[in-house]
């Protein structure tokens, strides 16, 4: 009768036997097992012709073509991307700048109603609000997107 935990114990023993780590003792033990397992000696061969077969793999490097285009589209994307973050960051100053000025302007002049300026202030504010919480969600929900490293 089989057990899982022998099947499981003579896996570990072959990739062991694979690797060159394992002992005298150890490799006895692993022969018991594909004496008394004929599928599993099937399953060694296939792993031993695995590893002949990874250990002639060749690496031969792209040419110096492929590494050229490459880099241009590396520096590409860092150019656009450091580029959007420097316009981004101006645009949010003068943004900020201007609606500076604009509650400056509504607070001095004295000719606008008091309930006209609550108006404009609640609007701004709802405005913001609004923003904030679109930034906020689109932020948190990125981060969990299911489909982010899906190309179309």
């Amino acid at each position: 009768m089989s057990t899982p935990n022998e099947k499981e114990r003579a896996r570990r023993l072959m990739m062991s036997a694979i690797d060159s780590e394992i002992r005298e003792k150890e490799r006895s033990e692993l022969a018991g097992y594909l004496k008394k397992y004929p599928e599993l000696e099937e399953e060694f061969k296939d792993f031993k012709n695995l590893k002949e077969i990874t250990m002639n793999v060749n690496y031969t490097p792209p040419p110096e073509s492929v590494w050229d285009k490459y880099w241009l589209g590396v520096y590409n994307k860092l150019e656009r991307g450091i580029g959007w973050i420097l316009f981004s960051l101006g645009a949010v100053v003068l943004l900020i700048y201007g609606l500076y000025l604009l509650i400056e302007s509504i607070l001095v002049d004295v000719e606008i109603a008091w309930w006209l300026k609550i108006a404009i202030f609640s609007v701004i504010a709802g405005a913001v609000m609004l923003l904030v919480s679109v930034i906020r969600e689109k932020v948190f929900l990125h981060k969990s997107e299911r489909y982010k490293d899906i190309k179309r």
